[in-house]
């Protein structure tokens, strides 16, 4: 059994003026903390990043450029630092989209979230194998061995 008639109230209000009005709002602030968010990628990430807003969601899609660490290298170092970004091969099974990474867009924008775009575009990497060919930090790995 269904509720008719509040299903025709809604159906009423989503044909209505006042739908779209009351929807318009929040559409132009989303826009506008887009346009920002993506100002903010361009301005921090290296030259050559590209920025996209795929259909279905709230998120950027960042091309890196082919000289800039790959989305797995950032991935690790922004786990490192208690940064949380979705790396390209997350979505795919082939590496074609290696230089790729995710980014929630869904927050408002504000100074706090241009300082975690800037913290994620200058993250440190650390190199994925030591000089000797061993793991950062593991016992066979320079770094400890000299410790010793």
């Amino acid at each position: 059994m269904t509720a008719v008639y509040p299903q025709a109230i809604v159906a009423e209000f989503l044909q209505s003026a006042g739908y779209h009005l009351h929807i318009r709002r929040p559409r132009v602030s989303i826009e506008q903390n887009d346009r920002a968010k993506r100002v903010a990628v361009l301005t921090h990430f290296p030259p050559a990043t590209r920025v996209s807003s795929p259909a279905g969601g709230y998120k950027l899609w960042i091309a890196l450029p082919p000289d800039a660490p790959d989305s797995r290298t950032r991935f690790a170092a922004a786990k490192r630092d208690g940064i949380s970004i979705a790396p390209g091969h997350f979505f795919s099974i082939t590496r074609s989209v290696d230089r790729c990474l995710r980014l929630n867009a869904g927050i408002g924008w504000s100074a706090a979230a241009e300082r975690l775009i800037r913290r994620i575009a200058g993250l440190r990497f650390r190199p994925s194998v030591d000089a000797d060919g061993s793991a950062p930090g593991s016992v066979a790995g320079s770094s400890l061995a000299q410790r010793e």
